[in-house]
């Protein structure tokens, strides 16, 4: 009582001197419009568009996922569980699911995936529901009932079937939905990544460090291969792997498998910074040390000579598929031009970030890298510096390229957290 006569009185013989008795403000700074994103037509590595195209404006979520293309369109999925469909000139043909639709999917957090001819996309909810839309946006079929656990991990999508990964279970669907098979990997990992080979074998990795092989035939020179005891089968026209065989290679693998353009050797990453080259016997080949885990999927070129490893430790590595030796490396920073255009050697050294993406290719073998410090790069197959660009935001998740005939150019597309950039190429 006392503290509220005081502060009274305080008030009142401050109005006599011209104080104020109002809480106190901060001063707030003026606010800063972002300068608006220079977009060209035509012009090679300006943005064609950024979508939403209104500057200032972004996305209402978070973007979750790298974007996928087609001829026609590219899909960007949303933290809230929409996907958008954006056609070539940046507008907006239709968002899934639509706000009549009753019993709305909900926690979509699975890359969305489109089939080998771009006609079907694939989606994924962590409530063990999958949805195949058609280009327009519309349903063909959902599946849930033989689907036990989250759908968090980027499925394998072949011309026939999809190989979907549950919490340590692959389960094979056709094209109408329906379960064919499924594998335990029995290891109880976080997730399952998969990749095949022409022959029809399968290659698993998980994140307890095995890497697992399943064949429908007795694979050559493994003597250890065996039948399959944890392989379920729910149509019995279809076709299952007879034999598997596993092998730990680490404590914890942390990409999916790539398969060499010959489907001669598998390659890896695991949290200790090691990658691994495994033949078809489940020998190393070789191994690869770098300083810093690998969270992004080692990629080949189309010849398979070499292999294309971004690291943790803030670098991207060429090695020869040979024998692992490196050919160059990049360092993912600003690099500095001089009047002539030219980039100096090496980035400013405060702007060196981690690279966890994987790079993206095109037909004649520029390479597309991004990293989080807000910049992304094309690169020649030697690793010379040839564009960057500074985006808005950390770019986390693969760029993707598409040469698309109508338009006769090709179109990086790049997302951030709350914008897609389409780039011209």
């Amino acid at each position: 009582m006392r503290f509220v006569f005081l502060t009274i009185g305080l008030c009142l013989t401050g109005m006599v001197w011209g104080w104020s008795c109002r809480p106190y403000a901060p001063v707030q700074p003026p606010s800063v419009t972002p300068p608006p994103i220079v977009t060209h037509p035509t012009k090679f590595g300006m943005p064609r568009w950024v979508f939403p195209r209104r500057s200032g404006l972004r996305f209402p979520e978070v973007i979750i996922a790298a974007p996928v293309a087609n001829q026609n369109h590219v899909y960007v999925l949303t933290s809230d569980s929409y996907v958008y469909a954006i056609d070539y000139k940046g507008d907006v043909s239709w968002r899934w699911p639509p706000e009549s639709m009753k019993n709305k999917p909900t926690q979509i957090r699975m890359q969305p995936v489109l089939s080998p001819d771009g006609q079907i996309l694939f989606l994924g909810t962590e409530r063990n529901y999958m949805y195949a839309l058609n280009t327009a946006g519309q349903p063909i079929w959902k599946e849930g009932t033989w689907l036990p656990g989250s759908l968090s991990v980027t499925p394998l999508v072949t011309d026939k079937y999809i190989y979907a990964s549950m919490q340590g279970t692959i389960k094979v669907l056709d094209y109408a939905g329906k379960a064919q098979w499924s594998y335990a990997t029995t290891s109880r990992p976080t997730f399952s990544t998969t990749a095949r080979a022409l022959d029809g074998t399968l290659y698993i990795t998980d994140s307890n460090g095995y890497l697992h092989v399943l064949s429908d035939r007795l694979l050559p020179g493994l003597s250890k291969s065996q039948e399959c005891r944890n392989i379920t089968r729910y149509n019995t026209l279809g076709q299952a792997p007879r034999y598997c065989l596993r092998k730990k290679y680490c404590a914890n693998i942390t990409t999916p498998p790539t398969l060499h353009p010959n489907h001669n050797t598998v390659y890896f990453g695991c949290q200790n910074g090691k990658v691994f080259a495994i033949n078809p016997k489940l020998e190393e080949q070789w191994t690869f040390q770098s300083k810093g885990p690998i969270l992004a999927q080692p990629m080949t070129n189309v010849d398979g000579s070499t292999l294309y490893v971004s690291s943790d430790d803030k670098n991207l590595y060429a090695l020869q598929t040979s024998d692992g030796e490196e050919s160059w490396t990049f360092k993912s920073g600003h690099y500095k031009q001089d009047q002539e255009g030219k980039f100096s050697e090496e980035p400013v050294e405060s702007s060196v970030m981690y690279i966890k993406a994987p790079v993206t290719l095109d037909s004649i073998r520029r390479l597309y890298v991004g990293s989080i410090n807000h910049y992304t790069h094309v690169l020649t197959p030697k690793g010379k510096l040839i564009w960057q660009y500074k985006l808005d935001g950390w770019m986390e998740y693969a760029p993707r390229y598409v040469y698309n005939s109508s338009i006769r150019r090709g179109t990086l597309f790049v997302v951030t957290a709350r914008r897609l950039y389409a780039f011209n190429f």
